[in-house]
């Protein structure tokens, strides 16, 4: 297929390339997809206009760096505008394969959870609701990178969920797969939270690293629509929605919101007297999916309840007992 045909399903593709050790746009880089060579212009931008769906390798070159391998990255037509971020080191080669990372367990497995505090909620009650951190330091690619917390959500969202594509497929209109997406940037920033306030020890110099015991974060490629339903969750006067549990009135708790891809239709299992939030639900998949410890929210679950007509807010607290969204302000 080249770039170059008149098909009807497509859509417009822009992007920036930069040097991975300091976030600097790489001027200089050129784009081989497809037959198709596409150059950057002198702010390392590029933009393909009307590109058609599938799956494409995109390989980045230029003058003093290492060839990077981005592969097996699927345009995304129903999520709009599709924007790309591609990394480039001087040192050694880049290669990410998005079938790899989108085959893999998206969350945490039984070993890892059970590695963590065995006390996963903060055990001092809180009156008034916590401030949390404008940024997350993230471990990407071998390296720390401290980004927004808003550019840490969309890129977990990109990392953790399908394309709109696959989501309209299967019967999911655009305001369905936004609330969707939306809930799963409500976990993703809960997470994050949680890593930052309780798991402290978890990681030593990060928040979080884009791994499976993590969330998976990818922020090469994103859509107007991920950002649109993540930034539901964030406000221009710089406060952003925090799932909390909430024991009783005026008390709130930090929490861990664990979730996973798949219950197999046979719900959610109770994860133990420590975490009173995460109990047994009955629960029904959109379609099978990878699988998991079947703890907190079902992310199959939680889209067909999405089709069905459920709101971001309903959808976290279904899966998430005694839970609700608190607006925290970010500093």
């Amino acid at each position: 297929m080249n770039l170059s045909e008149n098909i009807s399903n497509t859509v417009n593709v822009v992007g920036m390339v930069f040097d991975m050790s300091n976030d600097i746009p790489i001027t200089n880089a050129t784009i081989h997809i497809n037959g198709s060579n596409i150059h950057v212009d002198e702010n390392g931008r590029f933009q393909i206009p009307n590109m058609p769906d599938g799956k494409y390798d995109w390989v980045i070159s230029a003058d003093g760096y290492e060839t990077a391998e981005y592969l097996n990255y699927e345009i995304d037509v129903a999520g709009g505008t599709n924007i790309f971020t591609f990394y480039l080191s001087k040192d050694e080669q880049i290669q990410k394969d998005r079938d790899i990372e989108m085959s893999q367990e998206r969350c945490e497995n039984s070993s890892e959870v059970a590695s963590l505090n065995s006390n996963i909620i903060d055990t001092q009650a809180m009156s008034t609701v916590p401030t949390v951190s404008s940024a997350v330091k993230v471990y990407y690619n071998g390296a720390i990178r401290e980004v927004s917390r808003k550019e840490y959500v969309r890129g977990v969202v990109a990392g953790e969920a399908y394309s709109a594509d696959w989501y309209a497929e299967r019967g999911l209109s655009t305001t369905q797969i936004r609330q969707y997406y939306c809930a799963q940037a409500e976990a993703a920033n809960t997470l994050a939270v949680y890593f930052q306030k309780v798991e402290t020890s978890k990681h030593s110099r990060y928040d979080v690293c884009a791994q499976t015991h993590c969330q998976h974060y990818d922020p090469v490629q994103t859509t107007a629509e991920i950002i649109a339903a993540a930034d539901l969750i964030f406000y221009s006067t710089g406060v952003c929605q925090v799932l909390m549990y909430e024991p009783s009135a005026g008390s709130y708790n930090y929490m861990c919101p664990f979730y996973f891809s798949s219950c197999g239709g046979n719900g959610t299992i109770t994860y133990g007297s420590s975490a009173p939030y995460i109990r047994a639900k009955s629960c029904s998949d959109l379609t099978s999916g990878a699988g998991g410890h079947r703890w907190g929210m079902c992310q199959m679950g939680a889209a067909k309840k999405a089709k069905n007509g459920s709101a971001c807010e309903d959808i976290l607290t279904y899966y998430y007992s005694d839970c609700d969204t608190e607006f925290c302000r970010m500093v």
